[in-house]
């Protein structure tokens, strides 16, 4: 990566922006942790994530701000003519060797006051109709105290079904 702007930084701090049910289960699992003194969470990510280095870019409800290595960062928008990325974007290389992407709880942020977390009604975490399945991997992931394991398998979505002699399922 070779851009006089980022030239004498070992870091550049990105923000990834989250809407919908993404943004209520991030900030619900930051508040989770908090409650346990927790200092991290851990999700599931993909292999390639778009970030951006403008924060206000897409205004959506939640918002992530990282201190991003330039060796993870695969390419970014200005490298390219206008038009073939979106603007300001950088392609960030998740290099974790379990598929979790850790994100500090206090980088974890409120794009606006306003925003009500629990608007998709995740609150209730034991009984949460919600499910985390992990595609990527083939071996149980450990996601900390804050996540519950389904214990009752009646229940599970058809693609959990499916998917579980390779996958396992976590309850939000």
């Amino acid at each position: 990566m070779q851009n006089d702007q980022y030239i004498n930084q070992d870091t550049i701090k990105l923000y990834r922006n989250l809407g919908g049910k993404y943004a209520s289960v991030l900030y619900q699992l930051k508040n989770k942790a908090i409650e346990e003194n927790e200092k991290i969470v851990k999700i599931g990510g993909d292999i390639l994530n778009s970030f951006t280095d403008n924060f206000g870019i897409y205004g959506m409800a939640v918002h992530i701000e990282l201190d991003i290595p330039k060796k993870d960062i695969l390419y970014y928008a200005d490298i390219f003519d206008y038009g073939i990325m979106e603007s300001e974007e950088f392609i960030v290389l998740n290099q974790s060797k379990n598929g979790l992407i850790e994100i500090p709880t206090d980088k974890i942020f409120k794009s606006f006051d306003s925003y009500n977390e629990y608007e998709w009604n995740l609150k209730n975490y034991t009984n949460s109709p919600y499910y985390y399945c992990n595609f990527s991997l083939n071996t149980e992931v450990e996601f900390g105290k804050y996540h519950y394991k389904r214990k009752d398998t009646s229940k599970e979505n058809f693609i959990c079904n499916f998917m579980k002699k390779r996958n396992k399922c976590y309850e939000l």
